[in-house]
């Protein structure tokens, strides 16, 4: 069984010109896809190969990249069409400073990403390594991980490591239930039953407080509508960035918990 993780790494090097041209490719991928109604990747990537070659001079996987990305998001905004969340007539246009990187593209050598750019050309992307990114790097370098694509971002690098592991019969079940104020947790190992909740007032209130906020920012819409925009842009995210931390300890806080138990004996959760 292959078990795969996003790691996310934070470098400073000057990569937006490079991440400007591949949304520049992504767009025209998707004009071309909507107006000759193509679907395909390989299709599209065919007709556009030779033309992005003259004009941007780059690897030929940035052309599939890009028509990979065009076409995933073709395919999401057709969904909201048809769930009536999107309007035909506005099609949909790629705004962000990313770029999806293959193998071929490039490769981790130590702390640092090497991108090619062109045949024979490439840029060193260094990475600033903490305690939790140095122990992936170590499994790289021992060939216990193998890296997977990696996400190049204006100030981050998302790669993905991958390792194979072997699948073992569990011992035990855990049986979650999630309702609005609590997280029921129900444990089954061999003859014996437990039962334990688990609190989310505490999230439920975060909830509660921003959507309160949100509301006030609201009523400054017609009088200040770029405030109003800004603020409810400023404390989305914030209330975003909350609830995550707050989920993702509450859920590493049972998976210790559960792999704690005689070993990880609970390897299979059933969500209800």
């Amino acid at each position: 069984m292959e078990v795969v993780k996003a790691v996310v790494f934070k470098h400073s090097s000057d990569v937006k010109p490079l991440l400007q041209i591949f949304n520049r490719m992504v767009n025209e991928c998707i004009g071309y896809a909507l107006k000759y109604r193509i679907s395909s990747p390989m299709k599209l990537e065919k007709l556009l190969y030779d033309d992005f070659k003259h004009k941007y001079g780059l690897a030929t996987h940035y052309c599939i990249s890009a028509c990979r990305v065009a076409c995933g998001i073709i395919r999401s905004w057709k969904r909201l069409v048809r769930r009536r969340r999107a309007g035909q007539s506005n099609p949909p246009v790629f705004k962000g400073l990313a770029m999806r990187l293959q193998k071929e593209l490039m490769r981790v050598k130590g702390d640092k990403i090497v991108v090619t750019t062109k045949p024979h050309h490439y840029i060193e992307i260094p990475l600033v390594i903490g305690s939790y990114q140095k122990q992936f790097i170590e499994g790289l370098t021992k060939g216990e991980l193998e890296v997977g694509e990696i996400t190049l971002l204006k100030n981050r690098a998302i790669i993905t490591f991958k390792k194979e592991v072997k699948e073992k019969e569990p011992k035990g079940y855990a049986s979650i239930d999630v309702s609005l104020l609590s997280l029921d947790v129900l444990k089954a190992h061999e003859d014996s039953l437990s039962y334990k909740p688990m609190n989310l007032r505490k999230l439920y209130g975060i909830r509660v407080h921003y959507f309160k906020k949100r509301r006030e920012i609201q009523k400054l819409s017609k009088l200040k509508p770029i405030t109003s925009r800004r603020l409810e842009e400023k404390y989305s995210e914030r209330e975003k960035r909350r609830t995550n931390d707050m989920l993702h300890k509450i859920t590493t806080s049972l998976v210790k918990e559960l792999v704690a138990e005689e070993k990880s004996p609970y390897l299979r959760i059933s969500k209800g």
